[in-house]
């Protein structure tokens, strides 16, 4: 899935809320977000280190 709109449009909201809803019903869920803005979702890898 990719999200593309103007900034301020709430891509990051939409994006918080998909990811929720999508925990637990898939093994493997791979967001690549370059200003981390959800690793705090994450318990698992991101970038080949452990997140705390």
């Amino acid at each position: 899935m990719l999200i593309v709109v103007k900034s301020g449009s709430g891509k990051s909201t939409l994006a918080r809320q998909i990811i929720q809803r999508m925990r637990g019903r898939y093994r493997h869920l791979i967001v690549v977000n370059r200003k981390r803005e959800f690793a705090e979702l994450s318990g698992d890898i991101a970038l080949g280190r452990k997140l705390k």
